[in-house]
């Protein structure tokens, strides 16, 4: 799949502003990586809006691996749903948070997604029995389909400290670096949309 050109901002400082909030993102180091700003902004408006509309907010981060390249990301909106329509019904929830990135490379790791998912911490707790079914909704009999977490692979988000070190660990997701490799009307990432009432 060729590269498309991008005409995104990006950013390789250290911190980003964000309504009036200044951030520290996760492009600084031995990575120096570069972020795309849009990108950031969309998940920092979710990370503190569910912040604010919550109070607690369970963020879990993983990746999914596919075995070959798809012209589109219907495989993710077709996870989404069945994923969240598992998580409303077993916790009775309203909304939830989410940003996606897609990304490939050209070494072993293909095409890949990286995930956050945001949960009314007030209902879930912990997300340990959120892991296995995020397995069971992504397993495929074709084998390749896998879903992998990290041994931190969540945070509480429940006081300020806590939102900054989170958007820390979630901008990731905006690196430039293996995105692009897609169709030309396909999205790199994706965010929910959840607003203050």
């Amino acid at each position: 799949m060729n590269k498309q050109p991008t005409c995104k901002r990006t950013t390789n400082k250290p911190n980003i502003t964000h309504e009036g909030v200044e951030y520290s993102i996760n492009n600084s180091g031995n990575r120096n990586l570069t972020l795309f700003t849009s990108q950031l902004h969309k998940l920092i408006s979710q990370l503190t809006a569910t912040n604010q509309k919550w109070g607690r907010v369970l963020m879990i981060r993983f990746d999914l691996h596919l075995p070959y390249e798809t012209p589109d990301n219907k495989i993710m909106t077709t996870f989404r749903n069945k994923l969240f329509k598992k998580l409303k019904r077993r916790y009775s929830l309203d909304e939830i948070g989410f940003a996606w990135a897609r990304e490939q490379h050209n070494d072993s790791k293909g095409l890949h997604y990286h995930w956050v998912i945001l949960l009314n911490a007030n209902v879930v707790r912990h997300p340990a029995n959120i892991v296995p079914l995020i397995h069971q909704t992504f397993f495929h009999p074709v084998g390749g389909f896998t879903a992998h977490f990290e041994p931190q692979h969540y945070k509480l988000i429940d006081s300020i400290d806590s939102l900054h070190d989170a958007v820390f660990w979630a901008s990731y997701l905006a690196k430039t670096r293996g995105k692009g490799y897609r169709a030309k009307m396909t999205h790199d990432f994706a965010t929910s949309r959840i607003k203050l009432n």
